[in-house]
């Protein structure tokens, strides 16, 4: 580049620079590693969620149901077996999406940790250890279908539940085991009668 231009790897022009000033660097799920968010930093990570969850409501195509059924809510991960699959995503905000995950895996449960339009599920074979808990964060309802929990992660948990000191992070797993689908056999067709060569 010319000798005296603004142009430089890592900078941006002067013009835009009060707009780069304004921003605020966004954080995963997982940065345990940069210490607690501010007030501010905090609302905007929800806010962030929150259109997201708006945004990928509205393109979501319809999922195909499984039959699960309930078995409880966790705190701890360490309370699911240690051999186990993980999807993340809005495979984990949907009860669906994650039960279909776990029947491909050829898994038997899975669990729920939803945020918003996304978040942590695990399949397995083995039920968790006890104990399980009930409160509002294992209260909240899946992104794709309200009749059922999917727990609670991060920013996705109720303002009351507070990560306790044996906590690595704030979750609630919602655990469902996953029922064989009902068949749907024909009835076998009745044959008509026919009479012996003798009798015709």
């Amino acid at each position: 580049d010319a000798p005296g231009s603004w142009y430089c790897p890592g900078q941006y022009p002067p013009a835009i620079r009060w707009l780069i000033a304004k921003r605020k660097p966004f954080r995963q799920l997982e940065d345990f590693n940069t210490g607690p968010q501010d007030e501010s930093a905090k609302k905007y990570t929800e806010a962030y969620h929150k259109r997201m969850e708006e945004s990928a409501s509205s393109r979501r195509p319809h999922q195909r149901k499984t039959n699960v059924r309930k078995l409880g809510c966790y705190r701890l991960e360490s309370q699911l077996p240690a051999e186990k699959d993980y999807a993340g995503g809005e495979t984990a905000a949907s009860v669906h999406a994650a039960a279909h995950f776990a029947k491909q895996r050829g898994r038997k449960y899975v669990a729920i940790a939803r945020v918003h339009s996304d978040g942590h599920a695990f399949a397995f074979d083995a039920r968790p250890s006890p104990p399980s808990v009930d409160d509002a964060g294992c209260a909240r309802e899946c992104h794709d279908d309200p009749a059922f929990s999917c727990g609670c992660a991060d920013a996705g948990c109720p303002a009351e539940i507070k990560r306790m000191p044996d906590e690595e992070y704030k979750r609630r797993w919602v655990v469902y085991a996953l029922e064989s689908q009902p068949s749907h056999k024909s009835a076998p067709s009745k044959k008509k009668a026919t009479k012996p060569r003798s009798e015709l």
